[in-house]
């Protein structure tokens, strides 16, 4: 057995242990969450609350995923346009990472500059809670739940050629180890959106007089994105594996190209 082949296949094992840690990680979080907001919402109010664990458990995750996208990127540096893709995805982990810390505020706790404090949201150094992007960030998250599900599923249906030029890409394969995490997140970004829908009057229809549950439709937004980040893991390990070496050990892979 090659060197090549000892790699892939802990890079396989890590993506098939990653794929069922996240599904029991969201698996809790949401017996947790759901069972505070029912049972006992103090704890609900914690664990989501500004700076609260979700907050620090996304810091973590985004944290694991920088470093677990820079070893893919390193993996795939004879696939030039892997490559490229997974480091422009490192920057933006980078610049996600920096964000969510308002770039070091949150430890050495500096003072946001007047001009920025005077546009940002939260008052913090960030650009993420700009007034002008808070209305529309979370289409961000939207799009990053809706697209992987829509490839996942159209890969794994009879297409013409035409199309599988498109999607058949080695770094636009999703495993289904994304999918439940994935599936949770979609309708926690609705949420946010009917939640801001009522702040900004933008559809009269999802009008909601209930400020309690305008809240607890806002706080969803963080589920939402920890799960995306937890998909986004899964994605990385599959990535890691080294697409042509792994398709060359997978004797069940059927071609890309179907009639």
């Amino acid at each position: 057995m090659t060197k090549d082949t000892h790699t892939v296949r802990a890079a396989s094992s890590m993506e098939s242990a990653l794929s069922r840690f996240v599904t029991g990680a969201t698996i809790v979080l949401l017996v947790v969450y759901l069972g505070g907001l029912v049972l006992y919402q103090p704890l609900y109010v914690w664990i989501s609350e500004y700076e609260g664990p979700i907050e620090i458990v996304q810091h973590a995750v985004l944290f694991a995923g920088l470093l677990l996208c820079i070893r893919a990127s390193w993996w795939n540096r004879a696939q030039r346009e892997v490559a490229v893709v997974l480091g422009v995805l490192s920057f933006g982990l980078f610049f996600a990472l920096g964000e969510e810390l308002s770039w070091g505020q949150h430890f050495f706790g500096f003072q946001t500059p007047a001009a920025l404090e005077a546009i940002n949201f939260q008052k913090e150094f960030n650009l993420h809670n700009l007034n002008t992007l808070h209305r529309f960030r979370h289409f961000v998250f939207l799009s990053i739940a809706i697209v992987p599900l829509v490839l996942w599923g159209l890969q794994r249906r009879p297409r013409s050629p035409w199309l599988s030029r498109w999607i058949d890409r080695p770094w636009q394969r999703i495993p289904t180890g994304m999918i439940f995490p994935l599936l949770v997140a979609l309708p926690t970004q609705i949420a946010k959106e009917i939640q801001l829908s009522n702040r900004f009057d933008a559809y009269p229809v999802l009008h909601i007089d209930s400020p309690c549950m305008l809240q607890v439709l806002s706080r969803l937004e963080e589920v939402g994105e920890l799960t995306i980040y937890l998909a986004l893991l899964v994605y990385l390990a599959a990535q890691s594996r080294g697409s042509s070496t792994s398709d060359r050990l997978d004797p069940t892979r059927r071609p890309a190209l179907r009639r």
